[in-house]
């Protein structure tokens, strides 16, 4: 699995690109290789033609953010190749339509994708992508398999549950 993980939020807060830097650096040191050395930061969406040779690279491109993602999601949609995981995860909030898009609409760039189903904290958002992605590069090889993201969503589900968080992410394959 190549790893990209492009971020959103604008650090709005002023600690979302650090959550986002870190998360990649703990994959780093699990032998998840990376399209990028560190997040891609962007604010709007035609940002990610910069980006072009990083989108090709990866195999799963994980979106996180802050608020409306719709747009970057629809323009992954057209001007990806897939096939690719896709993941999105918002910090503190959720897009019910972002998920809708995400889990229901069929998509030949990503035909394997999870979003959450509810909001997210910035702390069981990244405990989810740290299990799921990290059970994703021991046991699946350079093609990931819907019966692999099951296993890998289903054991970062039962992490977050040991530690009495509520967040539920959708799975679609």
């Amino acid at each position: 699995m190549v790893l990209l993980l492009v971020d959103t939020t604008g650090n709005a807060e002023g600690w979302e690109w650090g959550v986002s830097n870190r998360l990649l650096s703990v994959l780093a040191k699990r032998g998840v290789a990376r399209a990028n050395g560190q997040a891609i930061t962007i604010v709007e969406a035609g940002e990610l033609t910069a980006h072009a040779e990083a989108l090709a690279a990866a195999s799963c491109v994980v979106l996180v953010g802050r608020g409306d993602d719709l747009d970057v999601w629809r323009w992954l949609t057209v001007n990806v190749d897939g096939p690719k995981l896709a993941v999105a995860c918002q910090w503190g909030t959720h897009d019910g339509e972002l998920a809708q898009a995400v889990l229901k609409a069929p998509g030949d760039w990503a035909p394997i994708a999870v979003a959450p189903e509810l909001p997210v904290t910035p702390r069981e958002g990244a405990l989810f992508l740290l299990k799921f992605l990290t059970e994703l590069h021991l046991h699946s090889d350079d093609r990931t398999t819907g019966r692999m993201a099951w296993f890998a969503a289903t054991k970062a589900h039962e992490l977050l549950k040991r530690r009495r968080m509520t967040a539920r992410f959708g799975l679609r394959t």
